[in-house]
């Protein structure tokens, strides 16, 4: 693991206002040590406290490292710290490789999409900021956010407008009426648009979102994206 990722690490960690306490830090890395059976002695109990969660990472290999980062970013007082939030975030997008866990979402499905949605490099870009927030298991309305940005995206280059999400139903209708879509079918598409727009509008306030909820948003976001552009092409 890079070593200027594990200093930046300890500095949010280590935050003198946010970050870990002094008995916390002990109380945590004394569990880390027995876990690994790691016997280093090393008195940094003076030092700040930045000073002493980077001396501590510093004695456990990469893969140790990833899962201790891990599990102190998901510490219930780090719930809304934005800055635990992002290194949480930075560390499953850069060293996914040492997670031991299965992705939220799988790597095909990833791929599948990065490919469906290559030509339309602003919704791929939000669409993957969304992956990365589901990978590192943040449920919560930024990772909707992303995602619905996403579809806004896609949909603003497939009809050719610059409209807001809210506001494309009536786009969508004559989209699919000039496709020879039937009408039953025309008033389901149009029914799930609108119910997805509301649970989005409704939900956005709401910053803990449950696992299901937010992989089932995900997986009809992705369903919705698939079908537009298949019928584009």
């Amino acid at each position: 693991m890079n070593p200027a990722f594990i200093t930046t690490s300890s500095i949010t960690l280590g935050d003198t206002h946010n970050g870990l306490t002094n008995p916390e830090i002990k109380k945590y890395f004394s569990k880390f040590l027995v876990k690994y059976n790691i016997y280093n002695e090393i008195n940094v109990s003076s030092a700040t406290k930045k000073v002493q969660v980077e001396s501590h990472l510093n004695l456990f290999e990469p893969e140790q490292q990833f899962t201790i980062i891990k599990e102190l970013c998901e510490l219930e007082k780090f719930q809304e710290n934005l800055e635990i939030r992002n290194l949480k975030i930075k560390l499953f997008k850069n060293y996914s490789e040492y997670n031991t866990e299965s992705p939220e979402l799988e790597p095909e499905i990833i791929e599948e999409m990065n490919h469906f949605l290559l030509n339309y490099p602003e919704s791929l870009k939000s669409f993957n900021e969304a992956v990365e927030k589901l990978n590192a298991k943040i449920f919560d309305r930024n990772s909707l956010d992303d995602l619905r940005f996403s579809l806004e995206q896609l949909l603003k280059s497939i009809l050719e407008n610059n409209k807001p999400f809210e506001k494309q139903n009536e786009n969508i209708g004559r989209y699919l009426k000039e496709n020879k879509y039937s009408s039953e079918f025309q008033k389901m598409f149009y029914s799930l648009m609108t119910h997805y727009a509301t649970y989005q509008n409704e939900n956005v306030k709401h910053n803990n979102r449950i696992k299901s909820e937010v992989e089932f948003i995900f997986d009809l976001t992705i369903s919705f994206m698939k079908f537009l552009i298949k019928v584009k092409n």
